[in-house]
Formats: structure tokens, C-alpha cells, sequence
């Protein structure tokens, strides 16, 4: 086909009451014999069942990486950062390192302190459902050094990033946002927790979600509903609603979140901040809850 031609489509627009009953009468073999063939000529259906493809149909993303090794993490320099930004981005992190401006361990001190004040007040923000002092602090301690002396990972060395309680992250529990899953620590780390971790990130600790990623909001009955950083009367969109919610409140630069059908992109939508839904098979799913294998795909907020 060398061109996508969408037509007006005739199909019934029906809702309550009338789509109750025309649902019950294309169920029965009268019905079906009256209105399928109409429905499915107006809805373009035997034009589609005509057409001949001959391209064979990729999953995975057009690359040729070598199995028997994992790939590095690579983060380029941007050429003009933008410098209106509300909050630091990673890349004011870096150079602020780099510049020996902070320490990772005053940026860790700050982030704790950050997640203490979002909880505060009527109406606090419930971003974070799992953290860990003390791993923090290692994680800062050792990026000090490393800074100090010059060895830095990459630019994410002392980068704070928040994770998605969807993914596999040491030392934390992975609920999925229920009251039922979770606990026991994860064994290990997800293959993107992994990176993160092997690239000096500091890896802040577990973000709400919608129970199981069910539904494109911020509620949740068990760890409470992520309210939105520029209103907090306002819906955060879901489900990665503590991912997104985390960077627009600028507690974190970067943030980790799953998306089978918006669940990055409606938040980061919500709360006015980039998120990505990565090519399939581009990104590990190692690690992360399988509840939509064939769609869901882990991205960054940022």
C-alpha cells in the first residue's frame, strides 16, 4: 500500500440504552445476518482483509548488538541545554559535580529532604511508597569518591533516579502497586536498574503506581494517590504516576516508568514533563512485572 488513505467511517455511534439493545440483536442469527456484513463494509474491514502484504513483519527493533556482551550505557552531551528549566536536569548534576559545585552525598541529603517536605501538609503528593536511607548514602558515599578522584561512571554518576515499583530494584520489595505482592526484597536488579546503577546513578528508591498499572490515574488505595505537583487538586495520570510526579516536583532529574498502553506518557502529560515510550524489545524487560508482555515497555521521564 503506498499510501495510508483514512476514510470517514460509517459505523453507529451508540452509547446506554440503544447500544444494550444493538448489542443484544447482532447477537442472535437474525441479527448477525441483517447488520454484520453492513458493519464490517462500513468499518473498511474487507478492504483490509484484501490487501497483500509481502514485507515480513519485524518484533524487534532493526539492530545487531552483540548477545554475548551488554551493551554500555552511553549518554551523549547535549549541544544547548535549555536553561529555563524550573529544576536542575541531569546535566546541570553533572557539570555541578564536575565543577565540584555539590557532592552526591549533599544531593542525596537534599532529595530526602525534598520527599520529608512532599509529604507534608493536607494534601501530600505520596510519590514515593519504599526508600532506603542508608542505601543511598552508600550509593552517594562511593559516587564521592569516584568523583573526587576522578573516575566518574559517566555523566549519571551522582544522578539521583527514581524507579517504578513495576522493576526489580535492591534492596526494595517489588509491590506493583498492590497490598499483596512484594514481600520479599527482589533478588536482584532488572537489567535497567542495572544499568543505571552500573552507570553511578543514584538510585533513589521505589515510586507509586496505580494497583497492577490498571487504569491511566494516580489512585491508590494502599499507598495512597499521587497528587499532581502544579495542582494538587489535580490527577497525575497513571500509570507511572509517581515516576512523572517525581521529576515535576523536581525531586529527581530522571525518573523510570512502564507503558503498555499510555502509562508513561499520560502522566508525563499530566504533569508537564517528557516521557518516552521506547521502541519494543529496544529497553530489557528483565526484571519488570509482567503484566503485558507483548506492549509494555520500560521508558524514561525526565
Amino acid at each position: 500500500m503506498s499510501s495510508y488513505n483514512l476514510e470517514s467511517l460509517k459505523l453507529p455511534k451508540l452509547t446506554g440504552n440503544m447500544l444494550s439493545i444493538f448489542t443484544n440483536l447482532i447477537e442472535t442469527p437474525f441479527g448477525k445476518m441483517l447488520l454484520l456484513n453492513s458493519l464490517l463494509d462500513n468499518g473498511g474491514i474487507p478492504k483490509l482483509r484484501a490487501l497483500n502484504v509481502e514485507d515480513v513483519p519485524t518484533f524487534y527493533p532493526l539492530a545487531n548488538p552483540n548477545p554475548e556482551h551488554e551493551q554500555p550505557v552511553v549518554v551523549t552531551e547535549p549541544g544547548n541545554p535549555p536553561s529555563n528549566l524550573p529544576y536542575p536536569t541531569a546535566w546541570d548534576y553533572s557539570n555541578k559535580y564536575k565543577n565540584e559545585e555539590i557532592t552526591p552525598i549533599e544531593v542525596a541529603e537534599q532529595v530526602l529532604r525534598n520527599i520529608k517536605s512532599s509529604e507534608q501538609g493536607e494534601q501530600p503528593l505520596r510519590i514515593f511508597i519504599a526508600l532506603n536511607r542508608d542505601d543511598l548514602f552508600s550509593q552517594a558515599e562511593a559516587s564521592a569518591q569516584r568523583i573526587k578522584a576522578g573516575n566518574r561512571f559517566s555523566p549519571l554518576d551522582g544522578v539521583p533516579v527514581a524507579i517504578k515499583d513495576e522493576i526489580d530494584m535492591l534492596p526494595f520489595p517489588t509491590t506493583v502497586g498492590t497490598s499483596f505482592l512484594g514481600k520479599q526484597p527482589a533478588r536482584q536488579d532488572s537489567t535497567v536498574a542495572a544499568r543505571l546503577r552500573a552507570a553511578g546513578a543514584l538510585l533513589v528508591g521505589k515510586t507509586n503506581m496505580h494497583e497492577i498499572g490498571i487504569a491511566p490515574n494516580g489512585m491508590n488505595v494502599h499507598h495512597g494517590t499521587v497528587r499532581n505537583p502544579f495542582d494538587r487538586t489535580c490527577d497525575t495520570g497513571g500509570s507511572s504516576s509517581g515516576s512523572a510526579a517525581a521529576v515535576s516536583a523536581g525531586i529527581v532529574p530522571v525518573a523510570i516508568g512502564a507503558d503498555g498502553g499510555g502509562s508513561i506518557r499520560i502522566p508525563a502529560t499530566l504533569c508537564g514533563v517528557i516521557g518516552l515510550k521506547p521502541t519494543f524489545g529496544r529497553v530489557s524487560e528483565f526484571g519488570a512485572a509482567p503484566l503485558c508482555w507483548s506492549v509494555a515497555h520500560l521508558g524514561p521521564l525526565a
